[in-house]
């Protein structure tokens, strides 16, 4: 979305005529590679060339052609050749046909402005022109009466000064409300007309109309205009200004774009015209529930969190509920600048959140999580929806299900670390939740079918995405295949930024980060023949577009007044790719490289968030350098984390003093690995009591048998105890029948009772595929059982495999026990799969591991040095440090 006049998208047009003569005028980039302008302007061009930020350090010269033009209207729109800066669809507002001034702006490139260099070259430089439109003045001639407040001087007889200003958009707030079409020199030099946007539907032909808003990509039917508010009118009594928001009356469905729901994949037949927005495809038990709960809302503030993956449809089913719930009384806000989580506290602060107000928080984590402002947005939020006088309010967010789970997460019990997300869990604590699937069922495809056949986009989905009909429509299989076919050094660049995401860095990854963590994914043979140029190629590349969508990695730019408005400049993954990069490599461990270049992450939180990913992969030197980096920096996580470092290894930080490292049990660097041995009796009696109270509790049930026979033990009862329907199991036809067809018209937990069935039955085959399919339907026990199964047929790659799928959705303990089992039987196995634990993120299990092989081997065993110093980026056994 827009948030009004932007002087880096005012263009200068350059035309060369058919009769060799040159003429300017200005346009405005309103779209990705679309520029307004007046038609005229560009009359007879032979040539057109268009810059922006012209003569600055930012300037960018693209050759154009004309893409539509009406003389009637005088409006044209060029389509610029290789200009695919990110910029959002502008607003296009109409005008109150009321007794009203509005207050209006524009940049241009007018005659009088042109300038002389001191080495004799002449450029013309901008106009930023403010001023007022009395809207009932020209109403014959159907333009607005811009006044400006300061004319420019006089030009020579019968030439205007305001030559080269045609084509300038006109903002009136957030809103383009037309372009200047000319200057009558009867009117004097401080008035401009102004070809206004609500006047140039109704003398198009409708051919026409639909061919100029397919050009800038928005309707421009004056009903689905939003009315520009004139500066003195006021629409509520807070103080802090009129209310926020816009009313969902004024706002068209392709709103859902600047809402942040995602482009849908460019896919149209010959001569075929397609909305902006797919057809909307509801889904069973998820819109139903979702508007139930946005209808309430007239009753009483209500808290709404969608939860699902990447590109499951989350923003829209949210857009289309609220369209088709809430009355036109409504308004709606989406906080954005200067930054989302202050644009929150400083709206909330002002008393300018009306009643009846829907609060857009799409990717809440957004909001919630960045430090210092995410408790307090929570803190506010809580008490916002407890107060009944500022209500009825809807609260409305999203999140992905790894950022609701880490803002719900309880503390530990009796754990000394503070707690981060107290108040974001208690707010989350009154949310009403609805989770969105991943894929839509073949029943539920079955339905829509006529719908899917209506729209080219929808139907292909539909064929190729098998059930992943939403994350097709957001491009995500062009987004994939252009990383399974990138270069190597594109794709080492791209796998960089995967891993930063998934390990907790922010969003924005800055190049310096990129360009020194790229080398570790590549070869040695791919690293010799790269080019010079190498990285800037591999950025260049992963730039591009998708489909109409962002491009894998794509250059991200500060909003004015925001934290990172200084000049920085980072790289933002796109969101489908994090997602598949999180469910691809999160058992992979970075390189060296990744480690060594985290010490040019975006800010000490970043730092501090990579150190604490290496710690939870044991690799202990690289944790204790980038916590050392980030403490220095003051962050509060960072100095507890070299604490805990240096009480581990027993050696002293020099960034902390004498008395810190006395107060964490810190002594010399030269201490022996069997004196630092000895130290950690206390760890010992822990693992001793805590074994002891598990002795004691299964005696006491009558079932002292360790975790893993406990797990046989408990499948040989099953077994047993099942006899009877384990014998009527072969003769079940007709019941796995009927329950195969529950799970094809969507319920997936039946696939539970089918593979029990069949394992009774002696078909472990047929088991595991039932299992496999409760996996891919979203239900991560399932993993369980198929470890389980895996293990008893003797397969251990893949019961390891298994349980480590099951341990990234929460689910450890059954990774504890395998490799507490095959401890006893094959020590190599136990310490591999122990070692891909901990490369995953879970170093606890072979910290336990270590510890009970020291106390089984003695102290001069390498497992203590594995268990003091931790493991190389390789895995090898670090060396002291």
């Amino acid at each position: 979305m827009s948030i009004g006049l932007e002087a880096r998208r005012a263009a200068e047009v350059i035309v060369s005529g058919d009769d060799g003569k040159g003429r300017r005028g200005s346009g405005y980039l309103v779209a990705v590679g679309r520029v307004l302008t007046a038609a005229h302007v560009v009359r007879g061009a032979h040539t057109v060339t268009v810059r922006f930020d012209a003569d600055l350090a930012t300037e960018r010269v693209h050759r154009a052609g004309v893409l539509w033009e009406d003389q009637a209207i005088d409006v044209a729109v060029l389509a610029v050749d290789g200009d695919q800066q990110s910029v959002s669809w502008t607003h296009f507002g109409s005008v109150p046909n009321r007794d009203v001034v509005l207050r209006c702006s524009a940049v241009g490139f007018p005659g009088f402005k042109m300038r002389t260099d001191p080495d004799g070259s002449r450029y013309r430089d901008s106009c930023h022109v403010h001023g007022s439109c009395a809207v009932w003045s020209n109403r014959r001639e159907g333009t607005l009466d811009l006044r400006v407040a300061a004319s420019p001087t006089k030009a020579a007889a019968g030439e205007s000064p305001w030559d080269g200003m045609s084509g300038a958009a006109v903002f009136s707030g957030a809103s383009l409300i037309g372009i200047v079409g000319h200057h009558h020199l009867s009117d004097g030099s401080d008035h401009l007309a102004v070809l206004r946007v609500d006047g140039w539907h109704s003398r198009l032909s409708p051919e026409a109309a639909r061919r100029l808003e397919d050009a800038i990509g928005v309707p421009l039917r004056p009903s689905r205009l939003i009315e520009v508010r004139a500066e003195f009118e006021s629409t509520g009594t807070n103080k802090g200004g009129p209310p926020l928001g816009r009313r969902l009356s004024s706002l068209p469905p392709e709103h859902a774009l600047a809402l942040e729901v995602h482009p849908a994949i460019e896919l149209r037949e010959p001569g075929q015209r397609l909305e902006v927005l797919p057809p909307y495809l509801q889904r069973d038990g998820v819109d139903d529930e979702l508007r139930k709960v946005v209808a309430d809302a007239e009753n009483g503030s209500k808290l709404l969190m969608l939860v699902g993956g990447s590109s499951t449809g989350k923003t829209r089913a949210a857009w289309e509920s609220v369209r088709a719930c809430l009355s036109g009384g409504w308004r709606l806000w989406h906080p954005l600048a200067p930054e989302r989580p202050v644009s929150v506290l400083e709206a909330l602060s002002s008393g300018r959140v009306a009643p009846r107000t829907v609060l857009w928080l799409n990717e809440t984590q957004l909001y919630l999580t960045p430090s210092p402002y995410g408790e307090r947005v929570a803190a506010v939020l809580h008490e916002l929806l407890a107060d009944g006088r500022a209500g009825p309010l809807l609260v409305l967010g999203s999140l992905w299900p790894r950022y609701w789970d880490a803002l719900t997460k309880e503390p530990e019990k009796g754990g000394s670390a503070p707690d981060p997300h107290a108040a974001a869990r208690s707010l989350l604590g009154l949310a009403t939740v609805v989770h969105v699937p991943e894929s839509f069922s073949e029943y539920e495809l079955l339905g829509h079918k006529q719908v899917l056949d209506a729209d080219p986009r929808l139907a292909q989905a539909a064929d190729a995405a098998g059930g992943r009909v939403t994350q097709f429509l957001a491009g995500a299989p062009e987004l994939v295949r252009r990383y399974k076919q990138a270069s190597a050094a594109a794709r080492a660049v791209l796998l960089a930024a995967m891993d930063a995401r998934r390990l907790g860095h922010g969003a924005l990854l800055p190049r310096a980060f990129l360009e020194r963590a790229a080398p570790g994914y590549l070869s040695d043979d791919e690293w010799d023949v790269l080019e010079e140029d190498w990285f800037d190629r591999a950025l260049t590349y992963l730039a591009e577009p998708c489909r109409g969508a962002r491009g894998p990695l794509s250059q991200s730019r500060p909003r004015p007044g925001s934290a990172d408005a200084d000049g920085r400049r980072g790289y933002r993954l796109a969101d489908y790719l994090e997602q598949h990069g999180s469910a691809e490599r999160w058992h992979i461990s970075p390189p060296a490289d990744f480690w060594e270049a985290a010490a040019h992450a975006a800010t000490p939180q970043d730092t501090s968030m990579l150190a604490r990913a290496a710690r939870q992969r044991w690799r202990l030197r690289h944790a204790a350098r980038l916590y050392q980096q980030a403490a220095a920096q003051q962050d509060v996580e960072a100095l507890e984390g070299v604490a805990l470092l240096c009480n581990h290894t027993g050696n002293r930080s020099e960034n902390l003093n004498a008395d810190d490292v006395a107060d964490t049990g810190g002594v010399t660097a030269a201490e022996s690995d069997i004196r630092w041995s000895l130290r950690q009796s206390a760890v010992r009696e822990r693992l001793a009591e805590r074994h002891e109270a598990a002795w004691l509790e299964q005696r006491e049930e009558g079932e002292f048998v360790l975790p893993w026979e406990r797990g046989e033990t408990a499948d040989a009862r099953l077994w047993r105890e099942m006899a009877p329907l384990r014998e009527a199991a072969p003769h079940m036809g007709a019941t796995e029948e009927l329950m195969t067809e529950a799970v094809a018209e969507g319920n997936s937990r039946l696939l539970f009772s089918l593979a029990l069935i069949r394992e009774l039955a002696g078909d472990r085959y047929g088991a595991e595929a039932a299992l496999r399919q409760a996996a891919r339907a979203g239900h991560p026990r399932a993993l369980i059982d198929l470890a389980r199964l895996r293990e008893l047929a003797g397969d251990r790659e893949s019961a390891g495999r298994y349980a480590l799928d099951a341990a990234a959705h929460g689910h450890t303990g059954l990774l504890t026990s395998l490799v507490e089992h095959r401890e006893q039987h094959d020590l190599r196995s136990a310490r591999r799969l122990a070692h891909r634990a901990a490369d995953a993120g879970h170093a606890d299990i072979l910290m336990a591991l270590a510890i009970r092989r020291t106390l089984a081997e003695g102290l001069g065993s390498p497992w203590v040095r594995l268990w003091r110093y931790g493991l190389t980026a390789e895995g090898d056994i670090s060396r002291p440090w």
